[in-house]
């Protein structure tokens, strides 16, 4: 009878109450509350239970709240802690073993130090597990950008950083690496299990391809394909120079597909000092300088082509000249600095064609023969050598049968010696003073001389001329053999005649012989008168 009355007092008091709060250690419970408890000693028990009775409970309705005693170590697997109903199952509240949500109570922070969270699954695998979504970041404060850190320990040679994954196979992976070899480096890495040298940035700021050791700013590793491959129509490197005084960069030089088939390298437009220059062995080979030209050997080219040094083309394998032209073994020109050479081979002088097929050769400046026996030789049906003047022909050298033909192509033209002996059929050596020796007869229609001197015998009329008197002459014969001032044959033997000293001797006897006639006229007059 005691236990009816308390439940209807307790009925009547709950319909009473039903539109207000109801306070538990509290006189003025807030009034958005149904129920407010209040305690400092004191707290609130959930019902406790196992986890076979939890599961038990029949038609449990969303947001049924019981604490699980137990946890079960195999399957279905639960732990220990608080479960909430969520429409169709159970849900993890907190559980027992400290896998909670602490509060900092020195930063504006929550922590959980022991649990693994999952965004979409239920396993998370890791301590943070995404699942069918994304991660985004976002940092709205002044100076500051969006981070993601990795803290890795002071000394640790494992890999760490951002994993691929897919069904749990890695994909491809980012990667810091402490490694007591060489310099730590970032390691990019693609294809499983992701832990490969593909890419790699040590904290030198290196770059390695396939190397986790790069020795520049850019080494590639061992690669069986294309190391370097750049799929555009005109694709192009290029090489700039920082410019400090007014910022950016200024266009030093580039490699470049040009046309779909050429290459293309060189300095920029904006560059007019600049050389292309191939080096080998750690020594600068060939130049390019900025007017196109071309130095081997030299970093300073003054032709379309400069080679300043090579060696001497000789007959020997060794010395092969500036510039070989064959393959050295058999024929091959030859060429240096003052020399063209043809072998037939390293040690056997060849021929040397020019103009073989036809054609002209032009000569605009002396050219020297030094060769002993045959330096020169012109072959040929007829062969001649023609000189011109301004295109128009002026004279020859023509060789017709056994004929040597040496003229003049105009009528008013000479043909002028200057020489200071000539021999013609005769290898005897004139005397000195005498500039033609003729081994044989000469005949001519006409046979001018002229005397370098006037002294010429009309000196003979002169009033102050001491003719000789007949008388003398006839003593003179007597004794000499010989005219007066006239060569003896035993002298005209041994020095032969010249031709214009004669010429005036004999004119000196001529006029003698004049002024003897005129003599012997007047005598014969003077008789006749008598």
């Amino acid at each position: 009878m005691k236990k009816l009355l308390i439940f209807l007092w307790v009925f009547i008091s709950v319909q009473s109450l039903n539109a207000q709060s109801v306070g538990i250690g509290t006189n003025t419970p807030n009034a958005s509350a149904l129920l407010d408890l209040s305690s400092t000693t004191k707290g609130l028990l959930i019902p406790r239970m196992t986890a076979v009775q939890r599961r038990a409970i029949p038609t449990p309705i969303s947001g049924l709240l019981v604490y699980q005693t137990n946890a079960e170590l195999v399957i279905p697997f639960s732990a220990a802690g608080y479960y909430i109903y969520f429409g169709s199952a159970w849900k993890t509240l907190l559980d027992q073993d400290d896998k909670y949500w602490t509060k900092s109570s020195s930063r504006d922070w929550v922590y959980n130090s022991g649990d693994s969270i999952g965004l979409g699954t239920s396993s998370p695998d890791e301590k943070l597990h995404i699942l069918n979504g994304k991660m985004y970041l976002q940092d709205n404060r002044s100076g500051q950008n969006p981070h993601v850190i990795f803290d890795v320990p002071a000394v640790d040679f494992n890999e760490g950083g951002l994993q691929f994954k897919r069904l749990g196979d890695t994909l491809a992976a980012i990667n810091y690496v402490e490694d007591p070899t060489v310099a730590n480096y970032i390691k990019f890495s693609v294809g499983s299990p992701g832990k490969g040298n593909e890419l790699t940035i040590n904290t030198n700021g290196e770059v390695g391809v396939g190397t986790n050791s790069p020795n520049g700013q850019l080494s590639l590793g061992n690669y069986t394909g294309d190391n370097v491959t750049i799929n555009d129509l005109d694709g192009i490197i290029q090489f700039n120079f920082p410019n400090p005084l007014v910022g950016g960069v200024v266009k030093k030089a580039f490699i470049q597909l040009s046309d779909v088939d050429d290459l293309r390298m060189g300095t920029n437009s904006g560059n007019n000092t600049g050389k292309l220059i191939f080096r080998t062995n750690a020594t600068d080979q060939v130049a390019i300088d900025q007017e196109g030209e071309v130095g081997i050997g030299t970093l300073t080219p003054i032709a379309k082509l400069h080679i300043p040094a090579g060696q001497d083309a000789d007959l020997t394998s060794v010395n092969n000249g500036f510039v070989m032209l064959g393959t050295g073994t058999g024929t091959s020109l030859l060429l240096d600095n003052n020399e063209i050479m043809v072998r037939t081979n390293p040690t056997t002088p060849g021929t040397l064609s020019i103009q073989n097929d036809g054609g002209e050769v032009v000569v605009g400046a002396r050219t020297t023969i030094n060769k002993g026996g045959e330096a020169l030789k012109l072959n040929g049906v007829d062969p001649a050598i023609n000189l011109y003047v301004n295109g128009v022909q002026k004279s020859y050298i023509w060789q017709t049968g056994n004929n040597l033909n040496i003229g003049v192509s105009s009528a008013l033209g000479k043909i002028v010696v200057n020489t200071n002996q000539m021999e013609i059929g005769t290898n005897s050596a004139l005397p000195a003073g005498y500039k033609l020796g003729v081994g044989g007869k000469v005949i001519c229609e006409e046979l001018k001389v002229k005397l370098q001197s006037s002294v010429w015998p009309d000196y003979v009329f002169a009033q102050d001329y001491k003719l000789a008197s007949l008388k003398e002459v006839e003593k003179f014969i007597l004794q000499n053999k010989h005219l007066p001032n006239i060569p003896t044959a035993s002298e005209i033997e041994k020095n032969g005649l010249e031709i214009g000293d004669m010429q005036k001797r004999m004119m000196e006897k001529i006029e003698e012989l004049t002024l003897y006639i005129i003599d012997l006229q007047k005598q014969l007059d003077i008789l006749k008168e008598k």
